[in-house]
């Protein structure tokens, strides 16, 4: 028996149209994919499932390589340090992400596909 693990996640619409258009294929998060083998986006404000997809092996940087992540995440600098604030100390401590999770998006699947891949 083979196991599957498939996470779901939240996206926004005009994001997830950069999957489809095929010009965001990284998925960039704040916590670890957990080896996951398959992303379940879901529309963040209706919850409609939009697709699922097969991930590649996650990497996981720290923010030093923020040039880096946000060019593979897709997005433009202003979308990508809105998902993802550093840690800021403006005489309060605001806590944002300290490390960023990647994963390539690989070919959209189904259920179906998965579950006859596991049958053979």
């Amino acid at each position: 028996m083979k196991t599957t693990t498939i996470i779901t996640a939240k996206i926004k619409p005009d994001i997830y149209r950069l999957i489809e258009q095929g010009r965001k294929r990284y998925e960039v998060r704040d916590e670890s994919f957990h080896q996951a083998d398959a992303i379940r986006y879901v529309d963040a404000e209706t919850g409609k499932v939009l697709g699922l997809y097969r991930l590649g092996p996650e990497d996981d940087f720290d923010r030093t390589h923020d040039p880096l992540v946000q060019s593979l995440s897709g997005v433009d600098d202003d979308t990508f340090h809105r998902l993802f604030p550093k840690t800021a100390d403006f005489g309060i401590l605001i806590k944002g992400v300290d490390r960023l999770h990647v994963a390539p998006i690989r070919s959209r699947t189904s259920l179906d596909a998965i579950f006859q891949e596991e049958a053979a």
